[in-house]
């Protein structure tokens, strides 16, 4: 499985579920941002990781992609 990068954006998808990895400030500090969901996007999972936690966080998005 790999993950299609733009920037500092990663993407997986499996079927109509969709595993999403970008680098996020929204909380004023910087860290990974994971989201899982479906391409309906009524439901998602979403994760955070320090940011030098990438290949943790990496692998939380195949796992859940791989889960489903």
């Amino acid at each position: 499985m790999v993950m299609k990068w733009t920037g500092l954006k990663g993407e997986l998808s499996k079927g109509k579920h969709y595993a999403t990895l970008e680098l996020s400030t929204a909380n004023g500090e910087p860290e990974w941002f994971c989201l899982f969901s479906s391409d309906t996007g009524d439901w998602a999972i979403r994760e955070f990781f320090e940011v030098g936690k990438l290949e943790q966080a990496y692998e939380w998005c195949i796992n859940q992609i791989k889960n489903t």
